[in-house]
């Protein structure tokens, strides 16, 4: 599995567990859930490629207003991410 922190600010943080062959929009549902947020907040992922470059990948209602893919069709083990053993990950809080 891969393991996220996910952070809104100082003190307000979870560690969420998630396989690889989950779609990014999974990975938002679980987050929106440790928060306790209601399932209709739009988001957007980015990170930085091999290159560089940014990349956005945005919820499946906004991702046709920009030239990106939606978080439907990207998996987690398909982002350049490392992943973790979880016999050596922290515990989940």
């Amino acid at each position: 599995p891969h393991l996220f922190k996910v952070s809104l600010g100082a003190g307000c943080w979870r560690r969420i567990a998630i396989g690889g062959d989950a779609s990014l929009e999974e990975l938002a549902a679980a987050i929106l859930d440790a928060f306790s947020f209601d399932p209709d907040h739009l988001y957007r992922f980015s990170y930085k490629d091999r290159f560089g470059r940014s990349v956005e990948i945005h919820h499946p209602y906004s991702a046709g207003d920009f030239d990106s893919a939606s978080a439907a069709e990207v998996t987690v083990g398909g982002l350049p991410l490392y992943e973790c053993n979880p016999s050596s990950a922290p515990a989940m809080q």
